[in-house]
């Protein structure tokens, strides 16, 4: 049953824990979120370098 990772990535976190399932997923899991999060810390710093460049014409 696929779970929407690549599977390179799959590959990867099996290998990281050992072949063990549920770490590997639970890595995956994390791994993303973090993902997630970085991409919305960027978006906010570029909105505020574009609203401070705005300010400043």
């Amino acid at each position: 049953m696929g779970m929407g990772y690549k599977e390179n990535a799959a590959k990867r976190a099996l290998r990281m824990t050992g072949q063990d399932v549920r770490p590997a997923v639970h890595f995956l899991v994390e791994e993303q979120a973090w993902k997630i999060l970085r991409k919305q810390e960027n978006i906010q710093r570029q909105a505020e370098i574009l609203y401070s460049s705005i300010l400043c014409h």
